[in-house]
């Protein structure tokens, strides 16, 4: 990744720069960027959360945690759901005749995170999964891929990786709809949708996860065409009860 990171430098000219924050460049050079890594090798996944429907709930399960850091946890298991079982399948595919591969995680650094916690959160979740206590078990992570020490945290310019993935989440978010009515702006999503990762039911619920559950029906009209372009099923109907989601 670092070999990707120094030649996608060189072909948006920031010699004077070692890293690269989408946000910060103009739109040729965000067009650019999609571009060399719509060409490259790699899978992306993005979860996406409908923060509306949190306002007045309260999940004390989790208030209970002495953590500030659960939504993100829960938002990271939502994540790894998904991207562990694409591992564990692409694993079985690629080395077939050699023990399963293991998962490097690596997240990246944010102001007010402890990132330990993040890591006990999941240790908890094996030992739950084990024992099939799972508070919320309608998904799992899949485990066999998983080894809890290969869980890191590392800054934004140490780590090609890592602003690799800055790129596909900033790309995405530039096609969501704001709540001002603003629509958004899908050309830099459109151009990465080839690399997304496409799950037995196709890519929308695995490569693009909305969570919670169902809320793409109910999303605003300039919120629907970047889940559109994903394949969200956007067929109307009424959400689930704000009480019954959101657990951890």
């Amino acid at each position: 990744m670092q070999q990707w990171l120094t030649e996608l430098l060189a072909r948006i000219k920031t010699h004077q720069r070692s890293d690269i924050h989408f946000a910060k460049l103009d739109d040729t050079r965000k067009e650019l960027v999609c571009r060399y890594l719509e060409s490259l090798n790699f899978r992306w996944f993005v979860s996406v959360s409908h923060k509306p429907n949190m306002r007045g709930h309260r999940n004390t399960r989790a208030e209970r945690v002495r953590s500030k850091n659960y939504f993100y946890n829960w938002m990271a298991r939502v994540l790894l759901e998904k991207v562990t079982k694409y591992c564990r399948k692409d694993g079985l595919t690629r080395y077939r005749n050699g023990p399963q591969r293991k998962l490097r995680v690596e997240f990246s650094s944010r102001g007010g995170m402890f990132y330990p916690h993040t890591r006990d959160y999941l240790a908890k979740l094996w030992i739950q999964s084990q024992e099939r206590k799972l508070v919320v078990s309608r998904d799992d992570l899949a485990w066999d891929v998983v080894d809890i020490q290969q869980i890191h945290h590392f800054s934004h310019r140490q780590r090609a990786g890592l602003q690799m993935a800055d790129i596909v989440t900033s790309a995405f978010y530039r096609g969501l709809g704001q709540a001002n009515g603003r629509a958004g702006d899908v050309r830099f999503s459109s151009i990465l949708k080839p690399r997304v990762a496409e799950g037995p039911e196709g890519v929308f619920g695995f490569g693009v996860k909305l969570q919670p559950d169902h809320w793409d029906r109910t999303l605003m009209d300039n919120q629907r065409e970047i889940f559109e372009l994903f394949g969200a099923p956007l067929k109307g109907g009424r959400p689930p009860d704000p009480i019954a989601t959101g657990r951890m």
